[in-house]
């Protein structure tokens, strides 16, 4: 039996060579309920799955960042709710500015002109600030602004289950300058 690791290896391999060639992968399970890719199932197994990969791909579509207001994310180091904030925008690949605040003093100005307060984390979405990291809140701007599709992550703007809020004041500060 092929090692399914190898048989990946080799499918990356005739991916990225260019080649028109297409290949054909097999979910294959035994009698244990044990699943492996192969090119072809061995005896005893049952087929779950097939997938075909063909060896050109295609190119990944444009982003349409040009009429979105920019997102920018003034953080602070060893700031929990930073750290949730940065996550949940790469997750969502959201294109973003990130702009540390807790020495300079230029951004810590820039970061008060904007938002209105120096506190960390802040989004700027244009010129609308979303301070603390409230993923409704954060979502609900973000869609706004065409940044995530409205059926995305709850139309309503309701807070997701489990989802992790700043209670009002503990935003760590910035130093002031």
């Amino acid at each position: 039996m092929y090692d399914a690791r190898i048989l990946f290896a080799g499918l990356i391999l005739t991916l990225s060579t260019g080649s028109a060639a297409a290949v054909t992968v097999y979910e294959c399970e035994d009698d244990k309920g044990n699943r492996t890719f192969e090119s072809a199932c061995p005896p005893g197994t049952k087929e779950v799955k097939e997938k075909d990969y063909s060896g050109t791909v295609a190119p990944a579509p444009e982003a349409n960042t040009g009429d979105l207001p920019e997102v920018t994310l003034y953080l602070v180091p060893e700031c929990d709710t930073c750290v949730q904030t940065r996550d949940y925008l790469e997750a969502r690949d959201i294109p973003f500015t990130s702009k540390d605040v807790s020495t300079d003093f230029a951004l810590q100005d820039e970061l008060k002109k904007r938002s209105g307060a120096l506190r960390a984390p802040t989004v700027m979405i244009g010129d609308q600030a979303v301070v603390g990291f409230n993923r409704a809140s954060l979502t609900t701007a973000l869609q706004e602004a065409g940044h995530i599709p409205a059926e995305e992550e709850g139309v309503t703007g309701e807070a997701e289950t489990g989802a992790a809020e700043a209670e009002p004041g503990t935003e760590p500060e910035t130093p002031a300058p």
